[in-house]
C-alpha cells in the first residue's frame, strides 16, 4: 500500500476524527473553524503508517496553516508566535486556548 492509499484506510480515518475531535474541531494555529481541517503528523517515522503516530505527534491544523507548516517545517516556537501574530492581527476573532499550556499537556 502506497501513502495515498494509506490515507484512504479506515484507520486512518478514525485516527484522524478523533485528532479533530480532540483539538475542538478547530485549527491549532489560528483557531479557524471555517476552513478546511486537515491533520498534520509534526513529524515523520520511516515506515510508519498515519495511524501508527501517537496522538501527541498529529495536529489538527486549517488548509492555509498545514501548507505554511509543511513551506516552514513548522515546530513548537513556530507555531507559538504565529497563534500570538495571528490573535494580534484579529484582535481574537477567534477564541483561541492557551497554546503554552495545550504544548506542554501534550509532551
Amino acid at each position: 500500500m502506497n501513502y495515498i492509499e494509506d490515507l484512504k484506510h479506515p484507520k486512518w480515518q478514525r485516527k484522524r476524527l478523533e485528532i479533530m475531535s480532540r483539538d475542538g474541531w478547530k485549527c491549532t494555529v489560528c483557531g479557524d473553524t471555517e476552513t478546511e481541517l486537515h491533520v498534520h503528523h509534526k513529524k515523520y517515522i520511516p515506515g510508519a503508517k498515519p495511524w501508527e503516530y501517537i496522538p501527541d505527534d498529529i495536529i489538527t491544523l486549517c488548509k492555509n496553516c498545514h501548507s505554511g507548516a509543511h513551506k516552514l517545517k513548522i515546530d513548537k516556537e513556530l507555531v507559538v508566535r504565529i497563534r500570538r501574530e495571528v490573535y494580534e492581527k484579529t484582535k481574537s476573532k477567534y477564541k483561541l486556548p492557551d497554546y503554552d499550556k495545550l504544548w506542554e499537556l501534550r509532551r
